[in-house]
């Protein structure tokens, strides 16, 4: 049996202040990239048709990123046609102190579907950085909920461009 949503959050968020490792690795920037998506949703119509299943892709979407000490950081997806706002949670991997694994719970992410205007989410990818190095990969697999209703599963691919700090805030 799944626990709810929003007892998730509270274990995610524990575990940013309790005995997790911090992140030696550091995502703060601007990245670059693409998502495309394969869903399903009450039946629409597309060109005189009445479907359920849809593709839709992405080829040029952003990803800035905000992560200031420890794991846990703030992160947007398209900015400015969106934007997707994500609280986050980095884990490095045990191998390599520049890879490891983040989770990025969507910001309206509860335990009830929320609005069609907002949704539900949660992101898993894995990063690669190396120190002093701009350039890194993101990629990742996200499963969406909204009550329009519809489900997605969405893949991710972004490489940083700027390691500048985009100023992403933590989302209450």
């Amino acid at each position: 049996m799944r626990a709810p949503t929003a007892t998730f959050v509270v274990i995610l968020l524990s575990f940013s202040t309790s005995a997790v490792p911090a992140s030696a690795f550091d995502l703060t920037g601007h990245w670059v990239g693409k998502y495309s998506c394969k869903g399903f949703a009450a039946p629409f119509t597309d060109d005189g048709k009445q479907v359920n299943k849809y593709t839709t892709s992405h080829p040029q979407s952003t990803l800035d990123i905000t992560q200031t000490g420890g794991g846990a950081f703030g992160a947007v997806i398209d900015l400015n046609n969106g934007p997707f706002r994500y609280n986050a949670f980095a884990m490095t991997s045990v191998k390599s102190n520049g890879a490891g694994e983040v989770v990025l719970l969507g910001c309206s992410t509860a335990n009830t579907l929320p609005s069609a205007s907002s949704g539900a989410e949660i992101l898993r990818a894995s990063v690669k950085t190396k120190n002093g190095v701009v350039k890194a990969s993101f990629k990742g697999v996200s499963i969406f909920a909204d009550n329009f209703p519809e489900v997605e599963t969405c893949k991710y691919s972004y490489t940083r461009v700027d390691s500048a700090d985009p100023n992403v805030d933590i989302c209450e």
